[in-house]
């Protein structure tokens, strides 16, 4: 099976949208697509309106999809789409349908603070819109900060192309389009550091979506962020006890994921310490978290002398190869007891018969998965003979009688082969969250708009600089306009 590197997750999914969204997506997809493909318009049409009502639930003027909007997004992904096509094509036709939108898809009581912002800046202005320093000055108003040249840029590249009347300056319909770009921008620096921090938690991606699942439990407000308390109980669920010793090493724990410093916990610091538990192993929580990450998983098993494990069609189990193809692929399925069957590539499953190892088995052989400190597996049968797998030099599979010349051949490499485009984000089904503008502090942004008038705002000398930039922008695009009068 291929696999999908970290970085390809990020190119193919996550640059576009959360692990939370990607779940609706994944499972809508599904409930269409034919082969993995999604075939007809029609069914693309019905997704994207689906996607709309639920994303954008009661603020857009249009929930229908615009056809002919759809056609040049088709362009350059033509049907049939696989998920990752189908992908991009949602997010450059959500992209697409919110210029078309008044207001940008805000919801009213964000416009209403929009609006107030825009007359605070527009008043006396003898064009009637807003021009450079005023554009930035809106940002300070919005808490938005661009701290380098090349945000700044881009934030005077976008003001000119949403200058859509090319008058040389910007109207509070502009504005919103404005606004819902940086603020785009915005969510994407958030996922940026959200799949870093994940990341550098070295936790599996696939093992991401169920504990982002288990998050969203606590998370019910949807706001991406969790309290000490709400991380306790959500630790207590999966049945790790939470003493005084496990309080103080996790508080200690918290403070260092608290990346940001702002006395919260969100999902990419979350993972952080996930991964420093799950490194120490405290209060076992990796016994506790095997059980609540159960699933079918797509595995290989490596002997210590570097051969895999496999099965060919006479059920027959060796271990000589050098990589991994379908005969060295297995379905691993946890049980409720803990324990695990392992189905190979041809529909059969692993089978002890005494010490003899076999895959021809409907239900297949239980076996015990103990974790060992170097994170390599040892698996023990539970039948009636009992022992241990184990592969030695020669390729042969077996069951240990009890010899102990058997034990420096008992561990496995268990490699997950989890084809990522198909598997990801199908238990990520969130509550709808209303859209809304990611900002704070509403009143102190609506008295400071109106206290202090634009002139009074401090400006450095690089947002001096991009207010120069800004200004020739707009006025390029009001000569072009004049220039192109016949």
């Amino acid at each position: 099976m291929a696999n999908i590197s970290v970085s390809g997750v990020w190119d193919t999914y996550v640059q576009h949208f959360n692990f939370t969204q990607l779940g609706w997506i994944f499972e809508t997809f599904n409930s269409k697509a034919e082969d993995d493909y999604l075939m007809s318009f029609h069914d693309l049409q019905f997704i994207i309106e689906e996607w709309l009502d639920y994303q954008w639930h009661d603020v857009l003027a249009r929930s229908e999809p615009d056809e002919k909007l759809l056609q040049r997004t088709l362009e350059r992904n033509p049907l049939p789409l696989n998920f990752v096509n189908f992908v991009d094509v949602l997010k450059r036709y959500e992209a697409a349908h919110l210029e078309i939108e008044q207001h940008a898809g805000f919801p009213l009581e964000t416009i209403w603070i929009l609006q107030e912002i825009f007359d605070s800046h527009a008043a006396g202005s003898v064009c009637g819109g807003l021009k450079g320093k005023a554009l930035f000055a809106v940002l300070h108003d919005l808490d938005i900060q661009f701290h380098t040249k090349e945000e700044r840029q881009w934030y005077v590249d976008t003001v000119k192309r949403l200058d859509k009347n090319g008058d040389g300056s910007i109207c509070f319909d502009e504005l919103c389009q404005i606004i819902r770009t940086v603020v785009d921008m915005e969510l994407l620096k958030k996922r940026v550091r959200e799949f870093e921090l994940i990341k550098v938690s070295k936790l599996p991606l696939d093992e991401v979506e169920d504990w982002n699942v288990l998050y969203q439990t606590q998370d019910e407000q949807g706001q991406g962020e969790m309290e000490l308390i709400q991380v306790k109980d959500l630790v207590a669920s999966i049945g790790v006890k939470w003493d005084n010793d496990f309080s103080v090493t996790v508080k200690q724990w918290l403070h260092e994921a608290d990346e940001n410093n702002n006395g919260t916990i969100d999902f990419g610091e979350f993972c952080l310490l996930i991964g420093k538990l799950w490194s120490s192993n405290l209060h076992d929580i990796r016994g506790a978290s095997r059980k609540f990450l159960k699933k079918d998983t797509i595995v290989s098993l490596k002997g210590v002398h570097g051969f895999f494990v496999s099965v060919n069609e006479q059920g027959e189990v060796m271990a000589r190869a050098e990589k991994t193809g379908p005969c060295e692929t297995f379905t691993m399925i946890r049980l409720p007891s803990g324990n695990a069957t392992f189905k190979g590539a041809f529909g059969k499953s692993l089978v002890c018969i005494d010490e003899k190892v076999e895959c021809t088995g409907d239900s297949g052989t239980q076996f015990k998965v103990l974790t060992l400190e170097d994170e390599r597996v040892q698996l023990t049968a539970s039948s009636q003979f009992g022992g241990t797998l184990f592969a030695n030099i020669n390729g042969y599979v077996a069951i240990s009688d009890g010899n102990p010349a058997d034990e420096p051949n008992f561990p496995f490499v268990l490699i997950k082969q989890d084809e990522l485009a198909k598997k990801c984000w199908s238990r990520l089904l969130p509550k709808r969250k209303p859209s809304k503008l990611v900002v704070t502090n509403v009143e102190r942004r609506r008295a400071r708009s109106k206290e202090v008038p634009v002139e009074a705002v401090p400006m450095s000398p690089g947002i001096q600089s991009g207010i120069d930039d800004m200004e020739k922008a707009l006025e390029d695009n009001k000569l072009s306009r004049n220039n192109s009068k016949p």
